[in-house]
């Protein structure tokens, strides 16, 4: 599971307590590996970038 955009920023806070609460959720299932987006906050921006050099 990727978290992306300025969630993907809280590290440890965010991803060490969603461990816990799937672990606790998904008890017959494989828990997901989570893992913070590459581009992090910036996918729009690249995103946005990356159109208006397609369009010029």
């Amino acid at each position: 599971m990727v978290i992306g955009g300025g969630l993907s920023r809280a590290g440890g806070a965010l991803f060490d307590e969603l461990r816990t609460r799937l672990a606790a959720r998904l008890s017959f299932h494989r828990l997901p590996a989570l893992v913070p987006a590459e581009l992090s906050g910036n996918a729009g921006l690249i995103g946005a970038a990356l159109r208006a050099r397609e369009l010029a």
